[in-house]
């Protein structure tokens, strides 16, 4: 069952209400007519979170290689409507080693400007070579591929980094977060945020880096991949949760727009922000 869910982002740069608003609508009626939207630099989100049932499953295919050791929808460490993606490494793809990069992807709708999931990173990951990352598909406003930003973990790094790492698909370069920790044997959250023409990372809800995508304005796709290391590595499983897709919140003009849970659409934490908004328009979700 789909759950709404929302979330504030705090970003860089501010913009008059009235520029959010406009923002705000151009999207919504991007939406409506199939052209990929956009996010301001300030624009706050609204997310819309599809637990990993089987449902949720059928709406996800290969991307590159299916994993190798399979997938299922699964609970896993306190959590129902989990995804459990498993790397076999006696099973790698024959076709070359490009292959060896396996998971699943997911098309986005129009307007989607953010994508987070919650990944578990187990403790005993550090003794084999792992690679478990979020990718996301950049799109320009012609709704053509135009990046392809990317946040993961890795025991397999250069120089045998451990930890979180970031790719910048427009000048194709790996970059180490060396000072940004993990939790171990714990959930973990990712998060990529199109932000002005930018790709911003989020690490446990901290913002840990960023690129310029001049012709970036949305996100098209999400992919969940693993790295098959075959005799280079052990088998492990990545475990995910708690997917979710992010769109620029549009803004209520009345109180009954708040009600009845209608304040979650919106982005705001209660159904109390949501009203302030309406009779103050002070905007908590910034």
């Amino acid at each position: 069952m789909v759950q709404q869910v929302q979330s504030n982002v705090m970003v860089r740069r501010g913009l008059s209400r009235i520029g959010m608003s406009v923002a705000a609508l151009v999207v919504s009626l991007a939406g409506a007519l199939g052209v990929v939207g956009q996010a301001n630099a300030a624009s706050p989100l609204a997310y819309t979170e599809f637990p990993f049932t089987q449902s949720e499953l059928s709406n996800w295919h290969t991307d590159r290689t299916t994993p190798s050791g399979g997938y299922e929808a699964t609970s896993y460490a306190g959590r129902t409507d989990t995804l459990k993606l498993s790397v076999d490494t006696t099973n790698p793809s024959p076709i070359s080693d490009w292959y060896w990069t396996e998971g699943l992807q997911r098309t986005l709708p129009a307007g989607s400007v953010a994508i987070r999931a919650d990944a578990y990173v187990p403790s005993n990951w550090v003794t084999t070579n792992v690679r478990a990352g979020l990718w996301g598909v950049g799109a320009s406003s012609d709704n053509k591929t135009s990046s392809y930003p990317i946040i993961e973990f890795t025991t397999a790094g250069e120089n045998g980094f451990t930890g979180w790492r970031w790719w910048n698909g427009d000048d194709g370069g790996w970059h180490n977060l060396a000072g940004v920790p993990y939790k171990s044997n714990d959930w973990n959250k990712l998060a990529i945020v199109v932000n002005d023409h930018s790709f911003d990372f989020y690490v446990n809800n901290k913002q840990v880096a960023t690129y310029a995508s001049p012709d970036s304005v949305a996100l098209s796709a999400v992919i969940l991949n693993s790295r098959n290391y075959a005799d280079q590595g052990a088998n492990y499983d990545v475990y995910w949760s708690r997917f979710a897709i992010g769109h620029v919140a549009e803004s209520p003009t009345t109180k009954s727009q708040c009600a009845q849970g209608g304040w979650v659409t919106y982005g705001f934490s209660n159904q109390g922000q949501c009203v302030r908004f309406v009779e103050t328009n002070k905007d908590s979700r910034l």
